[in-house]
């Protein structure tokens, strides 16, 4: 005890050791077990997010197409110019396309939109 730091502690004590890489720490462990459990349930969040879209735009695309509603179904006015109208007939494609909309009717609702 001569007045230096450190002398008489015992190897492995809480006294700013160092950690093994082997082994982490409990807080790693646990934030790694968070960011495991917060990136499935944001999976999930979002493969039921995008169900819920597609089947919105499908079905909306279907009943427009019904009641003969061409500028409801682009979501354009009548007075809108040939290119907010090309424009808005694209986006649609794009999300109706049946490649990239699960819902069973996307092909209907894609040559509906056509």
């Amino acid at each position: 005890p001569g007045g230096q730091a450190g002398v008489g502690r015992k190897a492995g004590g809480h006294g700013g050791g160092v950690h093994s890489p082997n082994q982490p720490s409990t807080a790693r462990q646990l934030a790694s077990n968070a960011s495991a459990l917060a990136s499935s349930v944001l999976g999930r969040l979002q493969r039921h997010w995008r169900k819920q879209v597609s089947r919105h735009w499908v079905c909306r695309t279907l009943r427009k197409s019904e009641q003969g509603d061409v500028y409801g179904l682009l979501r354009v006015r009548p007075s809108a110019s040939s290119k907010d109208i090309r424009r808005a007939r694209k986006r649609l494609a794009l999300k109706l396309h049946p490649d990239k909309c699960e819902h069973p009717r996307a092909d209907d609702a894609f040559d509906a939109m056509q």
